[in-house]
């Protein structure tokens, strides 16, 4: 029974393939990345939606940010007592 008989690639083209796949590799690094700082540049945005509302929150009631961070203190204090 005889083999099937594949053309071996030349070397060249394994240098070719190697380098369309360093290629890639170094393009997805830098979309990663990209992500990665779109990601982050997000979650600013969010945390700082956040903080506003809470603002407004605490505004419209009247009281201040250290105000509210001292009852939300207090609220945890007399759970932690009981």
């Amino acid at each position: 029974m005889e083999g099937i008989k594949v053309p071996r690639p030349k070397r060249t083209d394994f240098e070719s393939q190697l380098q369309k796949v360093e290629n890639q590799i170094k393009e997805s690094e830098e979309k990663l990345k990209s992500l990665r700082e779109e990601k982050e540049s997000i979650l600013q945005a969010k945390k700082e939606y956040e903080l506003e509302q809470l603002y407004r929150v605490a505004k419209s009631h009247g009281k201040t940010i250290p105000d509210i961070i001292a009852e939300l203190e207090a609220q945890k204090n007399s759970k932690n007592t009981k």
